[in-house]
């Protein structure tokens, strides 16, 4: 956090510039001197390569004319003005190098879907939630085809443009996909819907090949934090110093508390862990493999169906008469619920995508021990026909 702005109007932005360009160009041309862990010092140099903002702070940042002007496109000279129609000959770039409430998302997805009739309260989150994940399926068959088309190609360039990493063949796969989908958006919604935000899907494929996917430039990290300072104060009063002073505190507790705190006080020391960072408790938990996890500690059975013997024995090669089923588990990371598990009424977990290019939403892992040790773990589909069993069984991705 660099600075806080209170006033009935916006700032000038030299007031909150100057000062950030006066530290970058130090940060450039003298870096930040500091020590290794082996006393060897060192100077990094830092510099500014991006610096991401929406399109009404963009020609603050820059001193351009605003998105609604006359040629008010950062990217190209199109004309544009209220609208941004899509022209032929493309203008010149310049030069510079509910049931919709009944679907039941798995954890990875923050937030549960809200009714469409409450979209004007919606968070951003919810909105890629909507694009990514519910929309083509929702309005499959309640959108006419040709819309719903149209719609699938803004999905599938934004996804992709999404990804970890991506192939150059990908990015001009999009790029094709959100042309033709800006066209066809003109033609099926009218000259009037063409707004700045729809032209600006023309050139997004432009910034993915200079400065990598999406998320990399995203501003969701910095509306994330404005949240946070927004809880950082009560009442009306000196709500600068408020924020100010509990920010600082928030970012000086780590260091104090390793101080201060005995090394043998475990407890104190986990509850400030916690403070700072979120991850999914884990201490309660069978490791059964570095990268699967149960939970519940479920009782010993020996018994099991045949169905699941014969899984088992197709999957490891060999059997053994002492079996655990764990409805919950965790794979590589990722939290995984069996159809038995009940606790969590709004969410459904047990979809897996097998190696057979398979779906499935029946699974539960399964641990067998032989002489005291691990020799398998596996998951396991069960709730079929025990004839479809072992066609089917395939262990997770």
């Amino acid at each position: 956090m660099s600075a806080l702005w209170f006033g009935p109007g916006k700032p000038s932005i030299f007031t909150l510039l100057t000062p950030f360009l006066k530290e970058a160009s130090l940060l450039e041309t003298e870096g930040v001197d500091w020590q290794d862990i082996e006393g060897n010092r060192h100077v990094s140099k830092v510099y500014v390569l991006i610096c991401s903002s929406d399109s009404v702070a963009q020609p603050l940042l820059r001193n351009t004319k605003q998105f609604n002007g006359f040629y008010g496109c950062d990217f190209c000279y199109h004309k544009g003005g209220k609208t941004y129609p899509y022209d032929r000959p493309e203008p010149p770039l310049r030069n510079e190098k509910d049931h919709f409430e009944k679907i039941k998302p798995p954890v990875e997805i923050t937030r549960t879907p809200r009714s469409l009739s409450e979209r004007k309260f919606w968070k951003a989150s919810e909105w890629r939630a909507f694009l990514l994940f519910y929309a083509l399926p929702i309005l499959k068959g309640i959108l006419p085809v040709r819309f719903w088309n149209n719609l699938f190609l803004l999905v599938f360039s934004i996804y992709t443009l999404l990804q970890d990493t991506i192939k150059t063949r990908s990015i001009l796969m999009a790029e094709v996909a959100l042309k033709k989908f800006v066209i066809e958006f003109q033609r099926l919604y009218g000259k009037n819907h063409m707004t700045f935000n729809i032209h600006l899907l023309t050139h997004v494929t432009q910034s993915v090949k200079h400065w990598g996917p999406l998320w990399a430039t995203s501003t969701f990290p910095f509306e994330s934090n404005m949240g946070t300072l927004l809880k950082y104060f009560h009442g009306t009063q000196y709500v600068p110093s408020q924020i100010a002073r509990k920010f600082l505190m928030w970012r000086e507790l780590p260091e104090k508390a390793k101080h201060t705190i005995a090394s043998g006080n475990t407890k104190v020391q986990s509850f400030v862990e916690k403070l700072y960072v979120s991850k999914r408790r884990t201490d309660k938990c069978d490791t059964l493999n570095k990268s699967i996890k149960g939970f519940d500690h479920p009782p010993l059975q020996e018994n099991i169906p045949a169905s699941h013997r014969l899984a088992i024995v197709k999957l490891c090669g060999n059997l053994s008469n002492c079996f655990w089923y764990y409805s919950r588990f965790l794979v590589d990371g990722a939290l995984y619920h069996s159809q038995t598990y009940d606790r969590i009424k709004k969410r459904f977990n047990s979809a897996v995508y097998l190696k057979d290019g398979q779906l499935d939403s029946q699974i539960n892992v399964q641990s067998d021990f032989i002489h005291e040790s691990v020799t398998a773990m596996n998951c396991v589909q069960s709730g079929r026909d025990p004839d479809e069993d072992d066609k089917h069984a395939d262990e997770l991705p």
